[in-house]
């Protein structure tokens, strides 16, 4: 499967939409949070059936999910001060996010930071769950993963350099071999990142819940997007009290529930008029 041509590209973005829409393998919001500044940069590296992105990117909380059929681990590469926290659990170094297709996941990111992610199709990654010393993965579940330091740090090394060749020698990749070896080289220290030792971190209960409430308020949110929805009325049809809802949306989103519905309110309208924009055009 990595036989095929490979493509390489990079974009810059002032615009967190069009960043959100660049990305490839599932479906991205990203929203900037208040204050928030500067240029995000985005490589892209696709040999095959594997695709490095790797980002550049400014303060911002922002939910996702890959396409059925792949799964992408996300690996923070740099960040200046606190963490990210992606499902209500802070990932640093030697930690990822397995994110399996058709999962959603919400991230916050209260630092400019730079994050890389590559996604392989699911027979790839059952094939080397079946030699790992323990699960590696949660069926149904995003789920944030201890890796061993070693094999993190030549995985994220390894990610660096790609993403600095596809920025400043995008001309090598097309040398005989040269992108074939380097997505081969990815993924088998992908493989012994993740069969070494690589082990699920549990999730507090409390988690847990604290994304099912702001799994349900996006659900209501999309089902009627045109329109606010106030603390008061989330409350009732979520069956949780006021502290409930602002702590889950913190801990989740890093922000209180109004700034989030919000911003994301603000996003879909913006998307609705460009899809409109572009039937007329």
């Amino acid at each position: 499967m990595l036989d095929a041509p490979a493509a390489a590209l990079v974009q810059r973005f002032t615009d967190m939409d069009a960043f959100s829409a660049a990305l490839l393998g599932g479906t991205f919001d990203f929203v900037p949070l208040p204050g928030a500044r500067g240029v995000s940069t985005l490589r892209i590296l696709k040999v095959g059936d594997l695709v490095l992105q790797h980002a550049d990117n400014g303060r911002n909380t922002a939910r996702g999910a890959m396409a059925a059929g792949l799964t992408a681990i996300m690996l923070p590469i740099r960040f200046a001060g606190a963490p990210a926290r992606i499902n209500g659990v802070d990932v640093a170094n030697a930690e990822a996010l397995l994110a399996p297709g058709g999962v959603e996941f919400h991230g916050h990111c209260p630092e400019r930071h730079a994050f890389a992610s590559l996604s392989v199709p699911d027979a790839l990654l059952d094939g080397w769950a079946e030699v790992a010393p323990m699960p590696v993965r949660a069926r149904g579940e995003a789920s944030v993963l201890s890796l061993p330091d070693q094999a993190a740090a030549r995985l994220s090394s390894a990610i660096g350099e790609a993403a600095r060749m596809t920025e400043d020698m995008p001309e090598a990749l097309s040398l005989p071999g040269c992108a074939q070896g380097l997505a081969m080289s990815l993924r088998e220290m992908l493989g012994s990142a993740l069969t070494a030792g690589a082990a699920i971190r549990p999730r507090p209960r409390a988690t847990r819940e604290a994304q099912r409430i702001v799994r349900m308020a996006e659900e209501m949110l999309r089902a009627d997007p045109s329109r606010p929805f106030y603390r008061e009325e989330l409350c009732a049809k979520l069956g949780v009290s006021l502290r409930k809802l602002h702590d889950a949306f913190v801990a989740t989103t890093g922000v209180s529930p109004q700034t989030y519905l919000k911003a994301r309110r603000l996003t879909m309208a913006r998307r609705a008029l460009r899809a409109a924009e572009g039937r007329a055009a």
